[in-house]
C-alpha cells in the first residue's frame, strides 16, 4: 500500500450504464525527484475511481484541500483504498 499526499482538484459523480451511482476524484501531486527528468516538471494529475465504502469520506467542499490517500497497485493501475483528511 502506498501513501500519497494530494490536492483534490475535481470530483465527478455519474451514473453508470448499469444504473450504479459512481464517483471519481481528480488529484494533483508534485513530481518527485525520481519521477522528474529533463522533460518533466511541475505536477502530475491523476484520477481515481472511488469505491462505494469511501464515497462518504469526500464531498465537493473538499475541492482545493490536501488529502492523504492510500492506493494499492493491481489490475495494472493504482487503485484507491482509503482517504484521510
Amino acid at each position: 500500500m502506498k501513501k500519497k499526499i494530494v490536492q483534490l482538484v475535481g470530483l465527478e459523480v455519474f451514473t453508470s450504464k448499469k444504473g450504479t451511482h459512481c464517483m471519481t476524484i481528480h488529484t494533483l501531486t508534485p513530481l518527485t525527484k525520481r519521477e522528474a527528468h529533463t522533460e518533466c516538471i511541475g505536477q502530475m494529475a491523476t484520477s481515481y475511481f472511488v469505491p462505494d465504502e469511501l464515497k462518504a469520506k469526500i464531498s465537493s467542499s473538499d475541492i482545493g484541500k490536501e488529502l492523504t490517500i492510500y492506493t494499492i497497485f493491481y489490475s495494472n493501475k493504482d487503485n484507491l483504498v482509503d482517504i484521510m483528511e
